[in-house]
Formats: C-alpha cells, sequence, structure tokens
C-alpha cells in the first residue's frame, strides 16, 4: 500500500471508546468531513454513552437514527468536526482482489497502521448473513435509541472473509489498494470468518450523505465523457476559439435500406398485374427502397441491432458518434440525478457511452473485453482506477454503448482480424454498437446482424440553419460586420454550384470560415474551397504572432504535403493517420538532411515547426491528452496534401508522377486522394488515361474510380466534360452500362449521380433510361436523376 493512502486512511480512523472504562469498544472511520462516520451497530448497542477517539482526541457522538439501520449492521454516528479526514468510498459487486482490514483490536494493535491483509483468494461471495446471531448478547439494559437489536431476520450484503478479524476491528474500513477505496466495514464474527458489509445495504443513507459510492462514482465518470474536451468543443477555422458542439450542431438524416414490397404499386397496374412485375423484378435481386428518416428515428428502428453508420468524407460521421456520446451521457447522468432514481438498481441500468476510434482496438492484441479497459485507462487515467471494477461489470452486463468510429483507418490487413474480435464481443457480450465507416472500401457486413445507413447530405433547409447558427456561435470573431448569414445564404441560391458544396458540413463550415473573409470570391470546387482554407490558415488565420513571408508559407506547405504522401502512402505506414511525435520528428529531420526541402526550413528548429504547425496554424493536431500523438487536422485535408504531393511529382516529370499514381490504384483508401488529384489537375486526362488502362479492372473498381475523378474535374476551356474526348464518352458509356446491369447498387448509382450533376451526356442516357423495357431500370433511373436534382435531371420526371 502506498504512503499516501495509508496516511488518508490513518487519519480517517475512529476509536469507539466505553463511555465508563475507556477501552475500545470497536472501531469506525470519517465518510464525511463534517465529522460523519460509519461503524457497526453491534459495537454500540450495548453502551450507555456514545464516545469516540479521533485523532488522539476525545468527542461526544450523536447517533444519526434516520442514517443508521441496525438491520443490516450499520451505524452512522455524528462528531463535532469540521475539516475532519473522510475516506473514499467504492461499491464493487464482485470482490476479486486483495483487502486490507484496518481497527484497534486491543490484543492486536501492532496491525495498526499496517493493518491486516488478506489475499483475493480467501474472499468469497456470500450469501445474505443472518445478524442476529452474530451479537455476543441478546439481553439490552440501556435505554437509549440504539440500545436494541435488529430483527431475528435481518441479513446484510457481503463478501466473506474466510479468516477470523480479532473482536476491536468490527467496524472498521476494508481497503481494496487495486481499486482505490475502502469497499466496506469489517463485522467480525464469533467463528472462523468474517464479513464485508458491503455499502449497497445502505445506498439510501449514502445517497442523503451525498456519498452513494457507486452513484458518485458513475456520475463522475459521466461527467468526465461529456465534459471531454475532444467530444465538447469544436473550433471554428478562421479562429482558435472553441464553441461547443451541441451549439453548432444540426441534426442529420440518413437512409435505411429496406425490402420493397410495393415494387410497382406507384405504376398505375392492377394488383395482379403488381404481383406479376414485382416477381419479375425481384427475380435476379433484392429489391430496396431508400427511407429518408432523421437520426434519432433510424436509432429507433435500429433499437435492436448494431449500425453502421456510412458516409463520404467530410458528412460528420466522427461529429455524430462525438454528438452521441456527450448527449447519452449527460442523459445518463440526468436520470440518475433524478430524484425518482434513488434506487439502488438505477445505477445499474445505467449505460456508459465509449467513444474509441476503431484503429485504436485494432492495434490491441487483446480481447475487445480486455482492450476496452485499456483504452479507458489511457483516456481517463484520474478516474479510471475508481470505475475499473464498475467498467468491466458494465462491459459484461450489456450496460454500454460502443461507438466506434472510422473503420476506413484501420489498416486493410488489421481488418478481418478487428471484425472477427468485434463479433465474438458482440456474441458474448452484446451491448449496441455505432461504428462508422467511409463508404469507399466499406466491404459490407462488418458487424453480425447490424444495419447499415447512410448519411444524407445537407437540404437547403439544413445548409440554411447551419449557416445562421454558425454566424451566431462566431459573431465575436467576425471582423467585417458587412457579412452577415443571410447574404451568405443567399449566394448559395444564386450560385447551385457551391450550394452543392455546402451540403456537405466540412466543406460548408470552411466556406462559413472563407466567407467571412469579405474580399474573397467563394470557389466552386471542393479543392479550392480546401486550397483557399490552407492558404489562409497559414496566413491570416494563424496564431503566429508575425507575419510569415511568402516563401515560409510555401515551405510549409510542402513540409505537410512530404509529412501527408509519407504517412498515407510510405510502405512501412500503411496509410496511417496517427502519428507519433518521434516519427514526426523523424520524417521532418530526414526531409531537412535529404536537400529537398527550402531555403526558408533548413536552419528552423524541428520542435518549432512541430509547434507552429499544430499550435499556431492549426493544420497539425495533438491527438491524445499527453502530447506524443499527431493527426492532420482532418483526413480530408491529409489526403488533399498527399493530391498537392503527386501534382508537384507530375508536373515534375509526368511519367515518374504517374508512376507513383498508379501504385495506389489498388488502395482503396486512397481514392480519394486520386479524386482529389483529379480535381486539381488543369489536364487530368493523363490520370484518367493511366486508370483506364489498367488490367485485372474485373469488377469495374477502377472504371467507377474514373468516373468519380471525372465528376470532380475543372470544368474550363482546357478540359470539357461535354464528352469532346473520345475518352470521357467511353468512361461514361461504361459505367452507364455497369449500371444499367444493376440499376439498384447503391455503390454504383453514387457515382452515376456524381457524374449526372456535371455531365449532360450522363443525364441524357438516365432521361432516356425512363423508357427503357425493364421496369427496374427505370425505378431506379427515376431514383438516380431525382437525386441528381437540377432541373434538367427534374423536368423530365
Amino acid at each position: 500500500m502506498n504512503q499516501h493512502n495509508l496516511d488518508k486512511l490513518r487519519e480517517s480512523m475512529v476509536r469507539i471508546l466505553h463511555p465508563v472504562k475507556g477501552e475500545t469498544a470497536g472501531s469506525g472511520f470519517i465518510i464525511r468531513d463534517d465529522g460523519y462516520l460509519v461503524t457497526c451497530h453491534h459495537v454500540i448497542y450495548l453502551l450507555d454513552a456514545l464516545k469516540v477517539e479521533y485523532q488522539g482526541k476525545e468527542y461526544e457522538a450523536q447517533w444519526c437514527e434516520e442514517l443508521s439501520n441496525p438491520e443490516v449492521d450499520i451505524a452512522i454516528l455524528k462528531i463535532n468536526i469540521e475539516k475532519a479526514k473522510a475516506v473514499k468510498i467504492i461499491n464493487p459487486q464482485d470482490l476479486s482482489t486483495s483487502v486490507t482490514v484496518y481497527g484497534f483490536p486491543p490484543s492486536e494493535k501492532k496491525f495498526f497502521p499496517e493493518g491486516i491483509n488478506f489475499s483475493a483468494q480467501t474472499i468469497r461471495p456470500s450469501a445474505p448473513v443472518n445478524i442476529l446471531p452474530t451479537y455476543v448478547t441478546t439481553n439490552i439494559s440501556g435505554t437509549n435509541p440504539w440500545n436494541k437489536l435488529p430483527q431475528p431476520k435481518s441479513t446484510f450484503l457481503s463478501h466473506r472473509i474466510n479468516a477470523k478479524v480479532e473482536k476491536g476491528t468490527s467496524g472498521g474500513p476494508v481497503f481494496a489498494e487495486e481499486l482505490n477505496g475502502v469497499v466496506g466495514v469489517i463485522q467480525c464474527s464469533k467463528s472462523d470468518e468474517s464479513y464485508v458489509i458491503r455499502w449497497d445495504n445502505i445506498t439510501a443513507s449514502l445517497d442523503k450523505l451525498g456519498l452513494e459510492p457507486k452513484k458518485t462514482t458513475v456520475c463522475n465518470f459521466l461527467a468526465e465523457i461529456a465534459n471531454d474536451r475532444r467530444f465538447k468543443f469544436i473550433t471554428l477555422f478562421h479562429t482558435k476559439q472553441q464553441i461547443e458542439l451541441k451549439q453548432q450542431y444540426i441534426p442529420i438524416q440518413v437512409t435505411l435500406k429496406t425490402k420493397r414490397k410495393d415494387v410497382e404499386s406507384f405504376l398505375g397496374y392492377s394488383e395482379a398485374e403488381v404481383v406479376d412485375k414485382q416477381a419479375y423484378a425481384m427475380k435476379s435481386f433484392d429489391a430496396f427502397q431508400e427511407t429518408q428518416v432523421d437520426w434519432k428515428e433510424a436509432k429507433k428502428q435500429c433499437s435492436n441491432q448494431h449500425i453502421m453508420v456510412l458516409a463520404d468524407p467530410g458528412m460528420g460521421k466522427s461529429t455524430l458518434l462525438k454528438m452521441e456520446t456527450i448527449t447519452t451521457a449527460k442523459k445518463e447522468m440526468d436520470k440518475l440525478l433524478a430524484p425518482q432514481s434513488n434506487l439502488p438498481t438505477g445505477v445499474d441500468e445505467v449505460i456508459f457511452p465509449l467513444f474509441f476510434r476503431l484503429s485504436d482496438l485494432a492495434e490491441k492484441a487483446e480481447e475487445i473485453i480486455e482492450a476496452i479497459p485499456l483504452l479507458i485507462q489511457r483516456d481517463y487515467p484520474l478516474i479510471f482506477p475508481d470505475i475499473k471494477h464498475l467498467l468491466k461489470e458494465k462491459l459484461r452486463n450489456r450496460k454500454c454503448l460502443l461507438l466506434l468510429d472510422a473503420l476506413d483507418e484501420v489498416p486493410k490487413e488489421n481488418r478481418i482480424r478487428l471484425q472477427e474480435k468485434l463479433n465474438r464481443f458482440s456474441r458474448n457480450y452484446p451491448s449496441p454498437m455505432i461504428c462508422t465507416s467511409r463508404i469507399v472500401g466499406y466491404g459490407g457486413g462488418f458487424i453480425e446482424g447490424g444495419k447499415e445507413v447512410e448519411i444524407v447530405p445537407f437540404a437547403f433547409a439544413q445548409t440554411a440553419e447551419y449557416i445562421e447558427t454558425w454566424f451566431k456561435n462566431a459573431e465575436g470573431y467576425i471582423q467585417d460586420e458587412s457579412v452577415s448569414a443571410e447574404n451568405l445564404i443567399q449566394q448559395l441560391r444564386d450560385k447551385p454550384q457551391i450550394a452543392g458544396l455546402a451540403q456537405n458540413p466540412l466543406l460548408l463550415s470552411l466556406i462559413c470560415s472563407l466567407y467571412q473573409e469579405k474580399d474573397l470570391t467563394l470557389p466552386a470546387q471542393r479543392t479550392q474551397v480546401y486550397q483557399k482554407a490552407v492558404d489562409y490558415m497559414l496566413k491570416k488565420w494563424s496564431a503566429n504572432r508575425y507575419p510569415q513571408s511568402e516563401g515560409m508559407i510555401t515551405a510549409k506547405i510542402q513540409l505537410l504535403e512530404k509529412l501527408a504522401y509519407h504517412f498515407s502512402c510510405d510502405d512501412e505506414q500503411d496509410g496511417s493517420e496517427i502519428f507519433s511525435l518521434d516519427e514526426l520528428h523523424r520524417v521532418i529531420e530526414g526531409y531537412i538532411k535529404s536537400g529537398e526541402i527550402s531555403t526558408d526550413l533548413k536552419n528552423y528548429p524541428t520542435s518549432r515547426l512541430i509547434e507552429e504547425l499544430s499550435a499556431e496554424d492549426g493544420i497539425l493536431q495533438k491527438w491524445d491528452r499527453e502530447g506524443d500523438k499527431y493527426i492532420f487536422l482532418h483526413r480530408t485535408f491529409q489526403e488533399y496534401f498527399t493530391a498537392t504531393y503527386l501534382l508537384r511529382k507530375i508536373k515534375e516529370n509526368q511519367n515518374e508522377g504517374i508512376s507513383l499514381v498508379k501504385r495506389l490504384f489498388w488502395q482503396y483508401d486512397a481514392h480519394e486522394t486520386l479524386i482529389l488529384l483529379a480535381g486539381l489537375m488543369e489536364n487530368p486526362l493523363p490520370l484518367l488515361q493511366a486508370i483506364t488502362q489498367s488490367k485485372d479492372d474485373i469488377f469495374k473498381t477502377l472504371l467507377l474510380l474514373a468516373g468519380r475523378c471525372l465528376a470532380e474535374c475543372k470544368k474550363d476551356d482546357n478540359f470539357n466534360l461535354a464528352a469532346t474526348n473520345p475518352l470521357i464518352g467511353k468512361i461514361i458509356e461504361g459505367i452507364y452500362k455497369f449500371w444499367r446491369s444493376y440499376p439498384s447498387a447503391s455503390f454504383i448509382e453514387s457515382t452515376v449521380v456524381a457524374l449526372g450533376k456535371v455531365n449532360r451526356q450522363m443525364c441524357q442516357k438516365l432521361i432516356a433510361s425512363l423508357k427503357d423495357s425493364d421496369s427496374w431500370v427505370r425505378i431506379n433511373a427515376a431514383m438516380a436523376l431525382g437525386n441528381i436534382g437540377n432541373s434538367e435531371a427534374v423536368n423530365p420526371l
């Protein structure tokens, strides 16, 4: 036992005295610093007066009848003192650790303050213990309120110690160092065994004192989660000031995919024809319909299932889980603190919301049931000793909500092992899980029995609400008062090409920050949004007090490109998004020594560079509390810088640059980088040619990638999307034919819709498909045109 804990326990100990003889009647200890103490009722039931010795001084004690409970052998006393030293009490349901018993046995004074140790092997669960046989006599002569016996059939909940504890120790604390608190009150019997009276015998009394141990521990842990800065706050891009997430959060909608039961019912056929048509439509496929619902409703419909949330980059997957974490923690805490929730079972029903990155779980060799406590210890080191035992109980009793973020960040070779571990955990401890993943690269069926939903892009009303909320939150940080939410909303109405970008929450946040710079023309492509955002983050939005030269800014951008490419594409890194400070330092040092670095950074201390890029510029972020792990501000920024690195290499030497790009074709996690690269290139034809000329594209993976790249390309004089180039027409035709073969496949439809928004040729093909002989093609063509949403697509509907 460490000296600090020993000193605290020694300072809380109380000796219960015989009022006449002055000898030890038993032991007790302070449980609240204003003089409340606990002992066993059988220690005081024969005493004519209540006197105690605390820290060498005698006190008259008052019996607190409303808090005491003779039926479980507990007495609560009060002495007149203001700053007593109270112990920390905890209430594990199972006691599987060694303990030390403290008290004042007259024959064994040497045991205090060292105490008497009992190993975990000597402690066993116990059936309720009948109290009366443990009392030395049933003859009572006193007339004080405490001079009474428990009822003959009274029992108490306990842990049994298979060893005798000496008389005089009764009422003393039982301390579990591993759990960092007092787990109960020792009750000495006449046999060769003793009992630890559990705190849940008197939870109502402890609650009145504000001391209910399990409830307090749970509330403290939930408060830690609800106030975790990783979840609670977000930072507006143009200022380092933080605002609460709940103040900016706009509720999302998702699509639920359910079996279609009325495939043709809205086409006007008779009932018999409907049956025939439905049978035909479902002959080759499972028929699905997409139902768009609020997230809250989706959770209700999936209440008995795990959920996998799918979305494109920047759509708010992580933000959704963070919001779920803090709202669940707050809701559970409110339930626990409500007046009607003071029953002992209330604590046991509380749900722990636990947020983890799936990559963290994948890195652990342990099974999920063992890995979770390790990660909680990492994230909440101060409260973990108090919550450790209870956390294991919650996991075993299915009272946790697991919020598991970013499957796409897990290296591909680790996903199968992670999937197996999660499903083993789910079969044995089926607590609900909500996972997230990007759509690209997700193979489906990650969680057994899970329901897959997809985040829907913001409708214009949501976009407007987000902007109004953003400007309200940013009111104190906007320098130009002439910019307003109303003006930005109107600009988005007038510029539909920008309004499309604003359906993505990450891009919308960037657009808001860029718009408040009045001299800035809003960009129409997302690569331009990222480019302008990076430019402002390194200049006007930087917390660096000294203006940076253009040379320094260019050098920093090239360094960020190098870092992004290294951690995304280096064979040893395998797409790492979290990197250690040591690794970050090593890569920068290597870059400096290679001679590739700009002269502006050659004499710059590496530690200072890291500090500027994180604390001042904000493009790199500290990931953990210790500050020895880093990530890019958002994964999309890492992909953007990787794309600009590849663009620079292509400009320097097209053949060598394209060779670097080809290495990424079959890495699904790198496809977003390649799509951004297409948007950055003045002439993306070399990229599109390299993609379409690749062999072994059996499942049309690269064809769809080419379509996504095509949808991202700049629309200017150098490159026209009106299919004037034969390659463009070939890509459009190939994707259309693929879609027509599998019109209900969402991964194909998403590419078709993306192309249809910018490419008239694809839109015309879908319009023609409204008259297709296959009813299923007609239905899905109508859905795709509706999702494209522009006038050319909607008018034919």
